[in-house]
């Protein structure tokens, strides 16, 4: 339960060596402290400790609920320039559905990743984090057809792509290539 720097540090200094610390966020004081958190330089990333968090808050552990927690979790994590953060667990060890929508929606949130507290949820939220076989035919037509990011805009297959859209290609042809 990560609510300051000074527990990040405290965590360190108690393994008595310089380490990778990865802070759950599952407070509203971790929340509010977030951005110091995200400071310290022993931090890659974050990871939202979602059922604390709303058992802290005292609200449902639900989409709606968590969504202002998820957005700030991923947009002070890009403002600090760390990796993007690893979203909560699914509680439902058996239920691949509510496990791949979870998964889906953490991914389009921006989030790097997700807890798992079964090993039968590794491979469902492995897959919701890869691009699809239809994303990756999309981003090579970008990449193929326009090459480098430049100025301007152009139409591929009667879409606008500019320069963000290239690079999210990219982005999509790296995450492929890399899992």
């Amino acid at each position: 339960k990560a609510e300051n720097a000074s527990d990040i540090h405290a965590v360190a200094a108690a393994i008595g060596r310089t380490v990778s610390v990865v802070p759950l966020v599952e407070t509203a004081v971790g929340l509010d402290q977030l951005r110091g958190i995200l400071g310290a330089d022993l931090v890659p990333f974050v990871a939202f400790g979602s059922l604390d968090f709303a058992l802290d808050l005292g609200c449902e552990h639900t989409d709606s609920a968590l969504a202002y927690a998820r957005h700030r979790l991923v947009l002070e994590s890009r403002i600090a320039q760390k990796l993007p953060p690893i979203d909560g667990v699914t509680q439902s060890i058996d239920d691949e559905d509510e496990l791949a929508t979870d998964a889906r929606r953490a991914r389009e949130l921006g989030f790097s990743g997700k807890l798992v507290i079964h090993p039968a949820q590794i491979s469902a939220v492995s897959k919701a984090f890869r691009p699809s076989q239809a994303d990756v035919e999309w981003a090579r037509s970008i990449v193929n057809t326009l090459g480098k990011p430049t100025a301007g805009a152009a139409q591929v297959k009667g879409q606008m792509v500019d320069r963000p859209v290239i690079i999210r290609a990219e982005q999509i042809l790296t995450r492929a290539n890399r899992l």
